[in-house]
């Protein structure tokens, strides 16, 4: 039996303040410590889930389809995006999970403070931070530029304070229209079907595209707006 802390010293599992990875608690610490110590990682960087495959029972565990593995135990993390070595990860416990990292603005949602947790080691030294929809908000955007990381990825149409006028408006394929407010580039394209992004890196120009063995240049429209 291999044990990392004193079970005596354990919370209560009804408690506010009790830890469900308690007993690996100092090990799980120990690799980010180490992760961050050992290398450094370049300008551009990203935060995803992954999936660590575990068939057992357990409370937390998750099924996404999606994923290789499936089943297992579910892992945000913030990963060098050219070789995508581990910088920081969370294990994902349940929706009642405490998170509460250092400097975070008290008025961000779950999702916000996973990326602020993840990747507030690396505030204020130029980092690209790439995310997927479910991360990418106006608000966490401008507080990233605010802390010297800017930002680009998807976003949900429904998003707060993601401009309304952007997502009526109606494009054909292969058509890009944008809005600018100050550090803030919103954007539609239409492909396949209608995708949404924001990014505090980009500007609003386009480039050529290979398409079938055909080049294409997506028609795009540029104009200010306040979000």
């Amino acid at each position: 039996m291999l044990h990392f802390v004193d079970n005596a010293l354990a919370l209560p599992r009804d408690h506010p303040d009790s830890d469900r990875l308690f007993k690996i608690r100092p090990v799980l610490d120990h690799l980010v410590d180490r992760f961050s110590e050992i290398y450094v990682p370049g300008k551009e960087i990203s935060v995803d889930e992954s999936l660590v495959l575990f068939k057992g029972r357990l409370f937390f565990r998750q099924y996404i389809p999606s994923k290789r593995a499936r089943y297992g135990i579910k892992l945000y993390m913030l990963s060098e995006s050219s070789t995508g070595y581990v910088y920081n990860f969370r294990v994902y416990t349940g929706r009642d999970s405490n998170i509460d990292p250092p400097g975070c603005p008290p008025t961000f949602g779950v999702s916000e403070k996973i990326v602020w947790e993840l990747g507030r080691r690396l505030f204020n030294k130029g980092h690209h931070l790439y995310v997927d929809n479910f991360y990418t908000g106006v608000r966490l955007f401008k507080e990233l530029f605010r802390v010297d990381t800017v930002a680009c990825g998807t976003i949900r149409s429904n998003r707060k304070g993601y401009p309304k006028v952007l997502v009526c408006k109606k494009l054909e394929k292969g058509q890009c229209s944008a809005l600018r407010n100050d550090e803030l580039l919103a954007l539609k394209f239409v492909d396949k079907r209608d995708v949404y992004m924001l990014s505090t890196i980009h500007d609003e120009s386009t480039s050529p595209v290979a398409v079938w063995g055909q080049v294409t240049e997506s028609a795009q429209t540029c104009v200010h707006l306040r979000l």
